[in-house]
């Protein structure tokens, strides 16, 4: 079984190249296909945080595209850790 955080690390590594809006695509028809399979009871702790993971990289990319990239997830707390 492959591992989601590395298949996850791969394909956001292999996405450089590519145009945001094609990689926010992508990415949500993986959550969308997540979200479908994602059982209606104790959902596994893997599931959610590839979910978690998605959502974090779909709303990273989304701040890129409207050019606010400086409130990206994950961003501010890198700004808080380097003021202080």
């Amino acid at each position: 079984m492959v591992n989601a955080t590395n298949e996850f690390a791969r394909s956001s590594h292999d996405a450089v190249d590519r145009p945001i809006a094609e990689q926010l695509s992508e990415l949500r028809q993986r959550l969308d296909d997540l979200n479908a399979r994602l059982p209606a009871h104790s959902a596994p702790p893997s599931m959610v945080a590839q979910m978690e993971e998605l959502e974090e990289e779909i709303a990273r990319l989304q701040a890129l595209l409207s050019g606010d990239a400086q409130d990206a997830p994950g961003q501010a707390a890198s700004r808080s850790l380097a003021g202080a």
